[in-house]
């Protein structure tokens, strides 16, 4: 069974940029296990994205995982997705 993060950035280019580069990514591993993102939302307001995250974390695994299901029923990676959508 895989491990899941639920987290919060400000830097989400950054971070995609930094988790997906070859040398970069070993650096960041250190850090973070994840090796690919599943499912996100997206926030203007800091406050609102850290109440979100503080809640989706409570949730038991079951949830989330139904909830990924959901967004994303295949489990594939959506940094690409996440890329377009901040770019434009």
């Amino acid at each position: 069974m895989s491990k899941e993060f639920v987290y919060i950035t400000a830097g989400m280019d950054r971070m995609l940029r930094v988790n997906y580069a070859g040398a970069e990514k070993i650096k960041y591993l250190l850090k973070s296990t994840a090796d690919k993102i599943v499912y996100y939302e997206l926030y203007e307001n800091t406050g609102e994205a850290l109440e979100r995250t503080e809640s989706i974390r409570l949730w038991p695994y079951r949830k989330k995982e139904f909830v990924v299901d959901l967004f994303n029923p295949q489990w594939l990676d959506c940094k690409n997705d996440i890329y377009l959508t901040i770019r434009r």
